[in-house]
């Protein structure tokens, strides 16, 4: 409810719970940038070239994935946004003032780990055959 009346507030567009999953990823990836504290969204983010402002979470996803983008490794505390309002602003102006050349890096950066997800997927596909199990255990 709190940011349906952001949004209200602000006349900005709200990716609703119910929007097809496809959608959001596509939303996420075409936005100028991704602001949460969230590791799946903040990746859809990364994959179509979108820079993230991490906010805090209950694990350390935020900043090991951000680490690895070579981002700054910023992570606002969600608890406190209004202390880091100015910050917030500031890193998010800087990220659109290096338009597509920042962007592509972080396309490239996504397709990359994307690729390597589905490597391995295969590989435990293949750990999982019984050819492989049975070879394992002789």
């Amino acid at each position: 409810m709190i940011f349906r009346e952001l949004a209200r507030r602000l006349h900005l567009a709200l990716i609703g719970p119910t929007t097809p999953v496809q959608q959001a990823v596509d939303i996420l990836g075409n936005a100028d940038a991704y602001i949460g504290g969230r590791w799946h969204p903040s990746f859809f983010a990364l994959r179509g070239g979108a820079p993230v402002i991490p906010l805090s979470s209950h694990t350390f996803k935020m900043r090991a994935l951000i680490e690895m983008t070579g981002l700054p490794v910023n992570v606002f505390d969600v608890t406190d946004l209004a202390r880091n309002t100015d910050t917030i602003v500031r890193q998010l102006l800087q990220y659109r003032n290096e338009g597509e050349r920042l962007r592509a890096e972080l396309r490239a950066w996504g397709e990359g780990r994307g690729e390597k997800s589905c490597s391995n997927v295969a590989y435990l596909d293949r750990f999982s055959s019984h050819d492989v199990i049975s070879s394992i255990s002789g």
